[in-house]
């Protein structure tokens, strides 16, 4: 790949045309009992605690001058460092709501603005996420969910249940797994923990229609948004057969990168656990799952490769976009309870696959998502690091990469551009954009959130 062009850190698992809503299988065989689950870092990972400290912990006195600037440990229990339940359920329950094409269940309810294509400068049209992903919204039937809210719950469903006292909305529905926290399989030296100076991370930007927006199925479309579109300086009504909304995002494997980062007020210093300096072991308990259930949850563990040195792994924690937290889940023991009845007392015992095999093979029904997602979850993939990173121009300087001004002006300049350079579909052969020219005379003030 030429040194002119990169690779944008995130891309978009596609949706497909409606989430998979059924009611309950109650003739299937239900399962319960529970995964002995081992993590192996590949990369450095960052589970920062949530505490903000008001001092350098490298300096032995406070440090006066990065006040402003946040210092965080990592995630610890008891003092020694952990990985919480709570991160890893996120992590799983992401990969299995794509390859099961399920809601998306915590979509937010609150309006936003898009830049109105036709209007002065300043001038903005309204719109609220869930009605722009329709279908997709978050499940609110409990009779009628999609796989992911039926097993890992959900507190948007509702019904009517009728007592005594008449019908009486009930809301929500109990998950019927449960993560516990990961703790390390060995002492974790001094040295395995470093204090990492982060680029700057901000919350994601639709509005670089580019990236995360379906393009409207015309030629030539200049602008486009989630209603309408420009072509030849003239405002059109969008008629999408598809959601205009990529897809679900996911970050590509990478590894950090040595960077020159000044400390200020927009980023922060971290605690940082080194690659391979030691695995972390938790277990999963399911209870009263389906066989198809049992099968889907081994692959979202796994993605169906069961294998310490496979090449499918998991993105975990914080700075994903800066080639942290790459992990390799596997499923070292299974175990699972039996009932039996004797005479007229009910026997509990349990029953343990101390070997699991190696393939936790699942036919899903799109395989189209479940390509892309592979694509995304493909280790192999960080041979592209060097060329991994956000946009920028030509001669961008690197010795700031707290700067954001070059991402800004990338996409000023992208838009400028015929045609629109467009992020690439996950399973295209080719996924780099290029560094366009640097202006002669930049009169752009910086935006400093990442695009």
């Amino acid at each position: 790949m030429s040194n002119n062009r990169f690779i944008n850190p995130y891309n978009f698992v596609p949706f497909d045309k409606e989430p998979d809503r059924t009611t309950s299988n109650d003739t299937e065989r239900k399962n319960t009992g529970f995964f002995d689950v081992t993590i192996k870092l590949k990369t450095d990972l960052i589970i920062p605690d949530g505490k903000k400290l008001d001092f350098d912990w490298e300096t032995p006195i406070p440090a006066k001058d990065n006040k402003k600037h946040g210092h965080y440990r990592f995630f610890r229990l008891n003092g020694k460092p952990a990985i919480p339940g709570s991160s890893l359920r996120g992590m799983v329950r992401s990969v299995f709501e794509a390859a099961s094409n399920s809601c998306l269940p915590f979509l937010l309810d609150d309006s936003f603005t898009m830049r109105s294509p036709a209007k002065k400068k300043g001038r903005e049209e309204q719109g609220s996420w869930k009605s722009i992903m329709g279908k997709y919204s978050p499940c609110t039937d409990i009779d009628e969910l999609c796989p992911a809210c039926r097993l890992f719950g959900t507190t948007e469903a509702a019904k009517e249940s009728k007592n005594g006292n008449g019908s009486l909305p009930v809301k929500g529905l109990k998950g019927r797994v449960r993560f516990t926290d990961a703790l390390p399989t060995q002492p974790i030296k001094e040295d395995d923990i470093q204090a990492c100076t982060l680029q700057i991370l901000a919350e994601p930007r639709p509005t670089a229609f580019e990236f995360y927006l379906n393009k409207p199925n015309v030629e030539n479309a200049t602008y486009w948004n989630c209603k309408h579109y420009i072509i030849d300086g003239k405002q059109k009504e969008r008629q999408d057969s598809k959601l205009v909304p990529r897809g679900r995002k996911f970050y590509w494997h990478s590894r950090p990168k040595p960077a020159k980062v000044k400390k200020g007020n927009m980023n922060a210093t971290m605690e940082c656990l080194i690659g391979g300096s030691t695995d972390f072991q938790f277990q999963v308990y399911f209870d009263g799952i389906t066989d198809t259930e049992l099968k889907q949850l081994e692959w979202a563990l796994t993605f169906g490769e069961n294998d310490a040195d496979g090449r499918y792994c998991h993105k975990l924690g914080h700075a994903r976009p800066l080639g942290y937290g790459s992990v390799k889940l596997t499923i070292d023991r299974i175990t699972l309870r039996k009932l039996r009845w004797e005479g007229n007392r009910l026997i509990s015992s349990t029953e343990t696959v101390e070997n699991p095999p190696k393939d936790f093979k699942y036919c899903w029904k799109n395989q189209e998502i479940i390509k892309a997602l592979l694509k995304m979850a493909d280790y192999d993939f960080s041979k592209n690091a060097d060329r991994i990173d956000y946009p920028h121009l030509k001669d961008a300087s690197s010795d700031d990469p707290c700067d954001d001004s070059c991402i800004f002006q990338w996409f000023v300049k992208n838009r400028k551009t015929r045609p629109i350079n467009t992020l690439p579909d996950p399973l295209a052969i080719d996924l780099s954009l290029p560094k366009l020219e640097k202006e002669q005379k930049q009169n752009h003030k910086s935006n400093s959130k990442r695009w």
